[in-house]
């Protein structure tokens, strides 16, 4: 889907395992319980509300985004490759902040 623009979308229980979502524009759109596992989600312009809610993002790629405003909180992943540059303003849930620290900062975090 590379350069691909989604503008008010609704993507419902999506399996985009593995899927490119890169240099797009996604404005307004929701991905809601959607399997995004191992997907790369790279160089893309976000603008409006972009909403990530019950999806599967473990090892899921954020690189050249922008993710202020993003809320991940109910998400699940056990890792992502985000940068620390693009995170400021990303909403996540203490574990996914602790496991956030621990592959950004290698921090040893104890549960």
């Amino acid at each position: 889907m590379n350069g691909a623009i989604f503008n008010n979308v609704l993507l419902d229980g999506a399996n985009m395992q593995l899927a490119a979502l890169n240099q797009m524009k996604v404005k307004d759109t929701m991905f809601n319980a959607c399997n995004l596992k191992d997907s790369s989600f790279a160089e893309n312009k976000l603008q409006g509300a972009v909403q990530f809610e019950h999806c599967e993002i473990d090892q899921m790629s954020f690189y050249d985004t922008s993710l202020k405003h993003v809320n991940l909180s109910t998400c699940f992943f056990e890792k992502i490759d985000v940068e620390e540059r693009l995170i400021r303003g990303m909403q996540v849930n203490a574990t996914q902040a602790a496991q956030i620290a621990q592959y950004l900062l290698g921090l040893r975090v104890e549960y």
